[in-house]
């Protein structure tokens, strides 16, 4: 049968088949997938570990701690101890009329190593407030810069009463104060809403361009080195390579994503023994991305995280990553030997620095809206914007699907100017175009 007859993608799933088994067997890939899966596991398994150790040893040295307050501060200690041990469990205060030097001997000769001593020198208008650990103290530096930090709130609380003010103007003085801007008939945010405008799109865009620049040069340095092989030329006759660069950059899409997958399933494995670890270690201990996770999901609206939303998002980030592997493929179409391959990479990674960092930066500097409307709409920044957007509700479903469309439309034709580049400098090797010879 006359291949040209043929489907331009026949025997894609063939040479997918073929490329992929090749690929996820080599030395490389699978060493690479173990090395960073194990970093991973044990890594995030560390970031639960070390805080809960780290909290353990500090309650381990708070056992009942006894400060010790001398000097000639004029405020009342009395009322800013009080103050600090309703915050801080196991610590009490006592004044004292003796010097610094000779408290630390005695604290020296006595062996008790959880006393401190806390020098003040406070006026009406200012003063200074010491922490002196003894030699051989138990007490950590952070212990101590904690208690002054709650002691010098305290005395501004205790200059504030003493002021004679009422009680309802001392606390609107120490009232914190939220602030914000919104326009005329716009709904107010919460604060789940803002940290998933924030995170979302620094997450997924910064995954979408970890997985676009790492294999990227992988695709390239495929297309070129089989170039040089015979085979091809003898594929060639019987697959359009049309097929030839849908099934190889396909082949490595999808083992690309599966390493990927199998890296991140690693880090939610090890972050998860972690947090086993952790609670043994220390049943109190509490992780902060339980806290945000907890945090974002009672303050998110609604309509954010629908499951058609996780959806859309999905196939938008996978097929943003599919159009950027075959744009890698067209970067390097035109390249004959190896050593031209940084040429290449660069006419690839172009495009993917300025698409991220314009979509990523000019919403969080409130760039222009009328621009980062037509994102969607663009398949290099698509890939970046689209995803994230759509799966926090900020693009609707109709927006997502167009998107999808076109970067559907602008694949298939990267893919059409990929294949003809490829067939015609593959055999038109080393021949000078009948354009500049005769």
């Amino acid at each position: 049968m006359n291949p040209n007859k043929k489907s331009p993608f026949a025997g894609t799933i063939d040479i997918l088949k073929f490329t992929f088994g090749h690929t996820v067997k080599t030395g490389g890939f699978i060493s690479s997938t173990v090395l960073v899966s194990l970093l991973l596991c044990i890594g995030l398994a560390l970031v639960s570990i070390i805080p809960a150790m780290m909290q353990q040893e500090d309650d381990s040295d708070s056992e009942q701690m006894h400060i010790y307050v001398v000097g000639d501060g004029v405020v009342d200690m009395q009322f800013c101890s009080s103050a600090v041990m309703n915050s801080i469990e196991n610590i009490t205060f006592e004044d004292s009329s003796k010097t610094v030097d000779e408290l630390a001997a005695e604290i020296a000769e006595s062996g008790y190593n959880s006393a401190g001593i806390i020098n003040s020198t406070l006026s009406q208008e200012d003063g200074k407030i010491t922490f002196i650990l003894p030699t051989g103290s138990d007490i950590s530096e952070e212990s101590a810069l904690n208690i002054l930090d709650r002691l010098s709130n305290a005395l501004k609380q205790n200059e504030a009463a003493m002021s004679g003010l009422p009680p309802a103007v001392i606390s609107a003085l120490s009232m914190s104060v939220f602030t914000d801007v919104y326009s005329a008939g716009e709904a107010s945010r919460s604060i789940g809403e803002i940290l998933i405008d924030m995170l979302a799109p620094m997450i997924i865009s910064l995954v979408v361009y970890m997985v676009i620049l790492l294999y990227g040069q992988t695709i390239s340095k495929s297309i070129i080195s089989e170039k040089s092989s015979k085979l091809m030329e003898m594929l060639l006759t019987s697959v359009r390579p049309y097929a030839i660069i849908a099934g190889k950059v396909g082949a490595l899409w999808l083992a690309s994503l599966m390493q990927f997958t199998i890296w991140v399933l690693s880090g939610i494995c090890g972050y998860m023994i972690g947090m086993i670890a952790a609670k043994a270690i220390q049943p109190e201990y509490v992780s902060f991305i339980d806290e945000l996770i907890k945090l974002i999901r009672e303050h998110t609206s609604a309509e954010a995280f629908s499951p058609f939303a996780i959806l859309m998002g999905t196939l938008t980030m996978l097929l943003g990553i599919f159009f950027y592997f075959v744009f890698a493929a067209l970067a390097s179409s035109k390249i004959q030997r190896a050593e031209e391959l940084s040429n290449g990479m660069v006419i690839f990674q172009m495009p993917v620095v300025s698409a991220f960092l314009l979509t990523y930066m000019l919403p969080l500097t409130g760039g222009n809206s009328a621009i980062t409307a037509l994102f969607p709409y663009i398949p290099f920044t698509a890939a970046f914007s689209t995803p994230s957007s759509v799966i926090i509700g900020n693009t609707s479903i109709l927006t997502s699907v167009i998107s999808l469309i076109i970067t559907v439309a602008a694949t298939l034709l990267v893919i059409w100017l990929t294949g003809r580049n490829y067939k015609n400098n593959l055999f038109n090797q080393g021949k000078k175009s009948k354009l500049f010879g005769k």
